[in-house]
C-alpha cells in the first residue's frame, strides 16, 4: 500500500533492503496494493515513466492465487510476478529463521522454531487461508518466535519484526536470496 501507517510501502522498503544494495541501479517503488490500483485506475507505472523517461519501469506483483494465465498476460505485458505467493513465504523461509535462530545464539531452539512456524501454518489453514499463505501466519510465527527464542527490540509489530529483524538476514549466498534474485533482479531486462 502507498497509503495508511501500518503496511505503508512496506514491500518496496523490504525489497530495497535484501536486494538494492546487490543492485544500486534498481530501486522499488510502491504502486499500491492492488485494490488501490483497480480502485483508483492510477498507474504508477505509467506516472514515473512519465517523470523519468530514461528509466526502466517494471510492475512487480505477488503470486497470490493467479491462475497460470494471469501469470503469463501480466508477464506478456513487461512484469515480473513472483514464484511465491507474497513476500512473507520469503521473509519466513526455513533458511531465514534458521539464520535468527543462529543469530541469537540459540541453535538448540531451532526445532522449536520450525515448530512455531509449522503450528501457525496450520492455524491459518484452520481460519481458511491457502496453505502456503505465510502472510496469514506471520502474526502468529512473530509471537511465537518472540516467545521461544526470548527476542527483545526485535520490532514492535509483525511488520517491523519482518523489516528489521527477518529482512537484513537474508544475504547472499543463502537459498532464499537467490531465490529472490532469481525471481526479480535476474530476470530484469539489460538496460
Amino acid at each position: 500500500s502507498t497509503i495508511g501507517t501500518r503496511r505503508k510501502d512496506f514491500d518496496a522498503e523490504i525489497y530495497n533492503r535484501i536486494l538494492g544494495s546487490q543492485s544500486s541501479d534498481v530501486l522499488f517503488v510502491s504502486g499500491g496494493s492492488s485494490n488501490q490500483i483497480s480502485t483508483s485506475g492510477v498507474s504508477i507505472q505509467k506516472t514515473l515513466t512519465n517523470i523519468l523517461p530514461t528509466a526502466q519501469v517494471l510492475a512487480m506483483c505477488d503470486r497470490d492465487d493467479k491462475s497460470p494465465a494471469e501469470v503469463t498476460q501480466f508477464e506478456q505485458s513487461g512484469g515480473i510476478v513472483l514464484g511465491k505467493r507474497n513476500l512473507e513465504s520469503y521473509l519466513l523461509a526455513d533458511d531465514v529463521i534458521e539464520a535468527l535462530v543462529l543469530r541469537e545464539e540459540k541453535g538448540h531452539l531451532l526445532a522449536d522454531a520450525a515448530k512455531v512456524k509449522a503450528d501457525a501454518l496450520a492455524n491459518s489453514v484452520n481460519r481458511g487461508n491457502a496453505t502456503d499463505d505465510l502472510k496469514s501466519a506471520a502474526g502468529d510465527i512473530y509471537t511465537g518466535l518472540k516467545r521461544v527464542l526470548g527476542l527483545q527490540r526485535c520490532g514492535n509489530s509483525t511488520e517491523t519484526f519482518l523489516r528489521d529483524t527477518l529482512a537484513p538476514l537474508i544475504v547472499a549466498p543463502m537459498a532464499t536470496y537467490q531465490e529472490l534474485k532469481a525471481a526479480v533482479i535476474d530476470r530484469l531486462p539489460p538496460s
